[in-house]
């Protein structure tokens, strides 16, 4: 998509408790499942809402989110990318967090807590997780703005 067009960020698919979570019911739920990240809503579309300077690496920017697996037995891989710019999404995994970026967060389910985890990116913009597991992939869409 080009600079500026408008976001086409994912629609709000019920809650989190909703779809088998039982840590933060009333979350929004974003995407088709089975893996679902605790994602804002602003207007019933995805949104990823960070602080400047709460990434320990330099040009990077971020926030911790929450991953939620609740009916899916086995791996899934979360990679993301800009979908309104050059820039790729970066990861760690807690809750023993590496202190390095990743090019993916690697999750198995089923888990219906939350799997911590942290997002980083360079700019705001619109992006996509994109979530591959075992017959499924998928993408997700979202804005990313600072708070």
């Amino acid at each position: 998509m080009g600079a500026g067009s408008a976001c086409p960020a994912a629609e709000q698919d019920g809650t989190l408790g909703d779809h088998g979570d039982l840590d933060v019911l009333s979350a929004p739920a974003f995407g088709p499942g089975p893996a679902y990240p605790t994602l804002g809503s602003d207007g019933g579309k995805a949104v990823l809402q960070y602080r400047l300077g709460w990434a320990p690496y330099e040009g990077w920017e971020g926030t911790k989110l929450l991953w939620t697996v609740p009916h899916y037995s086995g791996p899934y891989i979360v990679r993301g990318r800009q979908l309104d710019g050059p820039n790729i999404l970066q990861f760690d995994q807690g809750p023993q967090w590496s202190d390095k970026l990743h090019d993916e967060l690697r999750l198995v389910g089923p888990y219906s807590r939350l799997n911590p985890a942290a997002t980083y990116l360079r700019a705001p913009g619109c992006y996509a997780y994109q979530v591959d597991g075992r017959g499924f992939s998928y993408l997700i869409v979202f804005a990313a703005r600072v708070v």
